[in-house]
């Protein structure tokens, strides 16, 4: 997979919502039909209707089912885009839509479109633009980024009560990720470091009893670094920088207060499989010059052992693996050549049997996919 800018320039995943809208006309997605298979899990995507128009699609894991998303009430009619940035849990689906060039509002729904509500409407300056929304796992809260001169963490509950601005430590705070057992959150702070801490609910308010920065040479690198924790709570995985373009992939344990390198090369985006086995992520495999690269998707043992390169797609940027439930699938986007090159910069979606490492192309023109968790 070949591409022609460095590796760790990477996407900024909200500035990715915003700019898909700007794409030409697309054509559908894949597969709007078919007879699914018995098992297969719920899944959503990114989708370029057209030239003003980013929308969420859904679809069963083989492809099947596949249509847009819309709540019962209607709320995404034609004039309003909608993206989302994590994975939908316990039944609910947190995400942005606004008007096209207009800023963002922040709703959660169930996955089947009923009960929505709009937990943060619009804002503008001072306040800054809505981005990043995460569901807790048990979605009885949302954290969020807000942008306008600096990024700032908030969290909300999934009622609409309780915003709570929960990080204000650095310049900047971004994507927030929280512990599988809802109690702890973590996220990259400006001065590349990666803080996490306890969440504390009071007096209406959310806040964090304490923080304790991780790593001081942790990347924050746009969306290329995104974190994420172990099952049982109680590591957390990351990017770390050595020596200027080149990045590792860590993990830090909270309760030892250690850390330990599992990957070299150039890697980014790890996610760690609920089955606690596997962690998969990007990798540069070959260079060919400073500014040509293959990338694949890696997986590899939480002990460093057995890397393996699960994608080998020629032609092809295969980035953001994201797990299912069962650990069984990565849904991941494999983009084109042309990335970088034009404004539409979305790709495809494609989901990878983890048995058989069996690709399934899902959908063109889309970005960012994820399972229900």
């Amino acid at each position: 997979m070949k591409t022609r800018a460095l590796f760790l320039v990477g996407i900024i995943l909200y500035v990715l919502l915003i700019s898909l809208s700007g794409c030409n006309k697309c054509d559908n997605p894949i597969d709007t039909g078919g007879t699914p298979t018995d098992g297969e899990s719920q899944m959503f995507f990114n989708y370029s209707l057209n030239i003003n128009s980013v929308q969420i699609f859904t679809c069963l894991s083989d492809g099947t089912n596949q249509h847009q998303w819309n709540t019962t009430n209607g709320f995404i009619t034609s004039n309003i885009w909608s993206g989302i940035t994590s994975a939908p849990r316990a039944g609910k689906i947190a995400f942005t839509a606004g008007e096209y060039k207009e800023n963002a509002q922040l709703v959660i729904a169930n996955t089947d479109g009923s009960n929505a509500k709009v937990l943060v409407p619009s804002t503008a300056p001072p306040d800054g633009q809505i981005f990043f929304p995460v569901l807790a796992p048990d979605a009885d809260k949302v954290a969020f980024m807000r942008a306008s001169n600096k990024s700032n963490i908030y969290m909300i509950n999934s009622d609409g009560t309780g915003e709570s601005l929960i990080a204000t430590k650095s310049f900047a705070e971004s994507y927030p990720t929280f512990s599988p057992d809802g109690k702890k959150i973590a996220y990259y702070t400006a001065n590349k470091t990666i803080a996490v801490g306890e969440i504390q609910y009071a007096n209406g308010q959310y806040s964090v009893l304490w923080e304790e920065p991780i790593d001081s040479a942790a990347i924050f690198s746009d969306g290329d670094s995104r974190l994420d924790w172990s099952p049982d709570s109680k590591e957390i995985v990351y990017v770390r920088g050595i020596k200027g373009i080149s990045t590792e992939i860590w993990i830090y344990n909270t309760e030892l207060h250690s850390k330990r390198k599992i990957s070299s090369g150039i890697c980014a985006m790890p996610a760690w499989s609920p089955d606690g086995s596997q962690i998969a992520y990007s990798k540069v495999t070959t260079t060919y010059s400073p500014s040509l690269s293959d990338i694949d998707i890696m997986t590899i043992r939480p002990d460093g052992k057995e890397e393996k390169n699960i994608t080998d797609t020629p032609d092809a940027i295969e980035q953001y693996p994201q797990w299912s439930a069962d650990s069984k699938k990565i849904v991941i986007n494999s983009f084109s050549l042309n990335y970088g090159k034009s404004n539409n910069i979305s790709g495809n979606i494609v989901v990878i049997d983890i048995a058989t490492l069996t690709p399934k192309l899902i959908a063109t023109n889309a970005i960012l996919g994820f399972f229900t968790r």
